[in-house]
This record gives structure tokens, C-alpha cells and sequence, in this order.
């Protein structure tokens, strides 16, 4: 057997030495036992093969309730989504409700507002409706013949002289008391 120097002995146990503190130091004796078994697998450490053991079975059952967790956040999160995405759509069917009421839109004016909403990616339902009423073609006045309203008023005789109505501004005591005849003659109650 080959001698060793002494300098060369002591050299190896100072370095054995340090390699068993090191093995068996409380805050990196496990990470440095798996970094020696990752490098040689064949070196066995009695604690950390035990541990590895007792830890794997447990280590399984944190990752699968990990996951489960994961999954039921990432639901949570669906839902809650979901929940805001439903809210906002409810807010804004009253936004174009509102909108087309206070523009008087029809549903197919409705239905124009909507898609110019899209086109334009705005939200904004009254400008849409705005957009839409100032499409529509303007009604046209009412005149002629077929007019709604007259085109001249004359109330009892007031703006142009009608004999009929000459005694209630002259006198409209005896004009009202010539209609109470008028109106008791005719009906039912002067018999």
C-alpha cells in the first residue's frame, strides 16, 4: 500500500471533515445530501432515505389538494367573471333601454342602435340612439285640407263677426239665458 504524505493525509481529513459538517449541518445538511446522491446515486444516507419515505406519500397529497385548489380558484374566478360580465350586461340593456325611450326609437331603430354600438365598439347607448334618430327621416308638417287642427279659429264669434254669437257680447246675460231655453226645449226635461 502506497504511502501517503502527511501533508496530503491531513488535506484528506480536513476535507472529510468538512464533508461531514456539512452533511450534517441543520440549515443545508439535506440539500447538500441530495446534491451528493444527485452527483453519485449510488451514496446512501440513512436519514434522508427514511425521509424521503415518510415525505413522498405526503408530498402526493399536497400536490393533488394544490391542484384541486387550483382548479376550484380558477372556477372561483370563472364564476366571479361570469357574475360581472352578466352585471354589466344587464347595465348596459337599461343604458339602451333608456335611450331608445328617451329617443323614441321603435325596435327596428333599436335594433340600428345596436349595431352601430358594434360598428363603432362604443358603448356609449345614447350617442347611438342620437346617431339613430337624426337618421330618420323628419315628419312633415300637417297642412291642407287633411289637417288635424283648423287653420283659423274663431271661438264665439271673437276674430271675425258672426251674427250668431252677437248677443253674448253685447248682452251675455240674455245669451245665456236664449241657449238655457234653447237646450230645456230641446230635451227631455221641458215637458
Amino acid at each position: 500500500m502506497p504511502m501517503v504524505a502527511d501533508d496530503t493525509w491531513a488535506l484528506h481529513q480536513r476535507a472529510l471533515a468538512l464533508l461531514n459538517r456539512m452533511a450534517d449541518h441543520p440549515d443545508t445538511g439535506i440539500a447538500f445530501k441530495k446534491m451528493a446522491k444527485k452527483v453519485d446515486g449510488t451514496l446512501q444516507f440513512a436519514d434522508l432515505d427514511m425521509a424521503e419515505k415518510i415525505q413522498a406519500p405526503i408530498a402526493e397529497k399536497l400536490t393533488a389538494a394544490e391542484k384541486r385548489l387550483a382548479a376550484l380558484e380558477e372556477e372561483r374566478q370563472a364564476e366571479k367573471a361570469a357574475r360581472e360580465q352578466e352585471k354589466t350586461l344587464a347595465g348596459l340593456k337599461d343604458e339602451v333601454a333608456a335611450a331608445a325611450k328617451k329617443f323614441g326609437l321603435s325596435d327596428e331603430g333599436r335594433e340600428k342602435m345596436t349595431l352601430r354600438m358594434q360598428e363603432k365598439g362604443n358603448i356609449d347607448a345614447e350617442a347611438a340612439a342620437a346617431w339613430v334618430a337624426a337618421q330618420q327621416p323628419k315628419a312633415k308638417p300637417a297642412s291642407g285640407t287633411g289637417a288635424f287642427a283648423p287653420t283659423a279659429l274663431n271661438p264665439w264669434g271673437a276674430a271675425k263677426k258672426d251674427d250668431a254669437f252677437e248677443l253674448l257680447h253685447t248682452n251675455p246675460e240674455d245669451w245665456m239665458t236664449q241657449e238655457v231655453e234653447k237646450i230645456m226645449a230641446e230635451s227631455d226635461m221641458a215637458a
